[in-house]
């Protein structure tokens, strides 16, 4: 029988390398604080998720934040750098229909509400709103998205 031990080098090689993708690896980047709102057919958005995703050659990782009450706010810490960014938006909603849970869950068997992202792909995945920030504070951002 082979014995698992938490003190051998391939352990404290996973956790080295582990340790090391946490880094994001942006070091010296310039970030910018930015808040906003965004509308979905001319109401507040009331719950969801933004995220900016560098494009045209910006460097640095992909940042996002909630949309709570049509509004997201992401700090300059854990903004997007400088540059150019591909906004996505996603959003979940009831379908009025409920499904059984999964024998995986903590409540196998029970009904729970069927939701489903219903935010179109030309807004999250295929989305072609581009966010540019320039400095390191950019509030009042608007997105206004059309969902049939």
């Amino acid at each position: 029988m082979q014995r698992n031990s938490f003190h051998s080098p391939r352990w404290a090689l996973a956790v080295l390398l582990f340790l090391l993708g946490c880094d994001s690896g942006d070091h010296g980047l310039s970030r910018a604080g930015v808040s906003g709102s965004v509308y979905v057919n001319g109401e507040l958005l009331q719950t969801g998720q933004i995220a900016f995703k560098p494009a045209n050659g910006t460097p640095g990782p992909s940042v996002g934040g909630d949309i709570v009450g049509g509004v997201f706010k992401i700090p300059q810490v854990d903004g997007p750098c400088l540059g150019t960014h591909r906004v996505e938006v996603r959003a979940m909603r009831a379908t009025g229909r409920q499904s059984k849970e999964g024998s995986g869950s903590e409540t196998p068997n029970q009904y729970v509400d069927e939701v489903r992202q219903f935010i179109p792909e030309k807004y999250n995945r295929r989305s072609d709103l581009i966010a540019e920030f320039t400095s390191s504070k950019v509030d009042g951002l608007k997105f206004e998205l059309e969902v049939p």
